[in-house]
């Protein structure tokens, strides 16, 4: 049951749900490392500064090179983790099942929520976290909807902007957001694919099996761009 597959210049990692992290030498197809082998991985992702970390349902770990094995980093506990991104200013941030979105800065990780005034991220499960062409990050739930914020304002106290079904979604379950290369948005969500309008001002099209004959619903995560 493979969750993630990352290539690492001819080096795939593999996360699978119940046999851990493998490693793979592309050039040979031959397995070269296996890791973490009880655990049900569920992301694998390296960060520019050459950190690999790796995602499971019993926390987040960290690669370390020298010792050729996944540490665990305590300060997310035994969370799911269902998604890790490194924003255009080198911000790492990771989703969790029931344990809302945390972020990494220079003093360590710490949860991205609702503020004194309700302000903020209302969902504990998240589905995916990506940055678009506009440098704007989004960050997608289960049962909330989508949120999006500009990376250079995640500073601090911020604001998050809300899409759900309120503005036109057909749920509140998004899995991925993914804007190609004319600017569109496209979600894929638990009842069809969205296109949304530029200006995000409302849905532009809907996608459903009935009406496109494709399926309606899509993996968490579910996005790919071919050019």
């Amino acid at each position: 049951n493979v969750q993630d597959l990352y290539n690492d210049s001819g080096t795939l990692w593999v996360a699978t749900f119940g046999h851990g992290i493998f490693r793979v030498n592309l050039d040979s197809r031959k397995q070269t490392g296996h890791y973490l082998e009880d655990q049900r991985g569920v992301v694998v992702y390296k960060t520019v500064d050459g950190i690999l970390w790796a995602g499971t349902t019993d926390g987040l770990y960290e690669y370390n090179w020298a010792k050729d094995s996944f540490e665990y980093r305590k300060e997310l506990g035994h969370s799911f983790i269902h998604a890790i991104f490194q924003d255009s200013r080198g911000k790492l941030w990771v989703g969790t099942y029931g344990k809302g979105l945390w972020v990494m800065d220079t003093g360590g990780f710490h949860r991205v929520g609702l503020d004194e005034r309700g302000r903020g991220l209302a969902s504990n499960y998240i589905t995916d976290v990506t940055e678009d062409h506009e440098h704007r990050l989004w960050v997608c739930t289960e049962g909330n909807g989508v949120y999006y914020v500009p990376v250079r304002e995640t500073d601090g106290a911020f604001a998050f902007g809300n899409l759900s079904r309120k503005e036109g979604l057909t749920t509140n379950i998004v899995c991925s957001v993914l804007q190609d290369s004319q600017g569109t948005l496209w979600m894929s969500t638990s009842h069809g694919l969205i296109k949304m309008n530029q200006d995000l001002s409302g849905v532009a099209d809907i996608y459903l099996e009935s009406s496109a004959g494709i399926g309606n619903q899509y993996v968490y995560g579910a996005s790919l761009s071919l050019g």
